[in-house]
Formats: structure tokens, sequence, C-alpha cells
């Protein structure tokens, strides 16, 4: 399926996924800073893991999220489990923000399901 940071960004409906703050896509001027609510692309298992820039590991983001997230909330017990990467991810948001979006994602809720009957399916 192709995707573009526009798609990704209308999916998300402007919002970072992990905070639920409203994100602008900004276009910059050389020199010019970038506002927190910048909206960027978060891989939910990051590329230096084996994460994909798919639209299912690909999420809306703001660069404050971003910017605290880097690689965190990772781990081997998770067994690249996008949702509860996801989750992990969220809880570090919620330490250093102190709030969070309530919702997850309905594109990573979908990929769940599949993902736990093709476990079923194989056992």
């Amino acid at each position: 399926m192709c995707y573009s940071k526009k798609v990704l960004l209308e999916r998300d409906n402007y919002t970072c996924q992990y905070c639920g703050n409203k994100v602008n896509w900004y276009k910059l001027l050389p020199n010019q800073t970038q506002p927190l609510n910048s909206a960027t692309l978060d891989h939910i298992i990051p590329k230096s893991k084996g994460g994909q820039a798919n639209e299912i590991n690909l999420i809306t983001c703001c660069l404050e999220c971003n910017w605290i997230l880097k690689n965190k909330g990772y781990n081997k017990r998770n067994n690249n489990n996008m949702l509860n990467l996801y989750k992990c991810k969220k809880k570090i948001i919620k330490q250093h923000k102190g709030y969070i979006m309530t919702e997850t994602p309905k594109h990573l809720l979908e990929y769940h399901q599949q993902y736990k009957s093709t476990l079923q399916l194989a056992f």
C-alpha cells in the first residue's frame, strides 16, 4: 500500500497519537526553528530495531513527543508486538508530560486483531 506523510497525518486527524495534541505540518524556511507542535512520524518499532517504514508502523507524533521518545519504549519482552510497544511509549509520554491520548489508533487495533488471529491459526 502506498502512503505519504499527508495521508498518514489525515488518517490520524493531525493529532499526536501519544499525547493527543493537534499538530501542524510546517514548511520551514532556512534557519527557522521547528515548533513543538510540528507534525512528525514515529516508528512504533524503531528502524534501528528492524521497524519498517510502512503505514502500520508509522503514526503521527508531535515533535515534543518524538524528542522524548527517541529510541525509548522498545524492549525484547514486547517481541515486536506493535500494540504493546505503543502502550509502553504512551507510558513514557505520561511520565514526562503528565497526560496522554486515551484512545488507541484504530489501525493498530485492527492490525493487532489480525496478528492474534494469525497466531491462533499457527497453533
